[in-house]
């Protein structure tokens, strides 16, 4: 059964070949239920340079970037999914 993989990542600008500033990820087929969440993961999602090169490994935008920051650095949060 493939299980669903989200990768999310903040960029400093709204387009797909803005540069990635940090990223996080979590993989289902990795978790493992016997073990606290945090100590059963380890994670095999390569890092990707823009938001266009996730989707062009297959990843897909699960909704439009969201504006965040705290008036003087304003950062985008990508959100994606994968199944496998």
């Amino acid at each position: 059964m493939k299980k669903q993989k989200i990768l999310t990542m903040s960029t400093c600008g709204y387009s797909l070949r803005s540069c990635a500033e940090s990223w996080g990820a979590e993989d289902g087929n990795l978790i493992d239920l016997t073990k606290e969440i945090g100590y059963s993961l380890k994670l095999r999602t390569p890092l990707y340079k823009t938001p266009m090169h996730a989707i062009a490994d297959g990843w897909r935008l699960m909704v439009p970037p969201k504006e965040n920051g705290n008036g003087v650095t304003i950062y985008y949060e990508w959100w994606f999914e994968k199944y496998e």
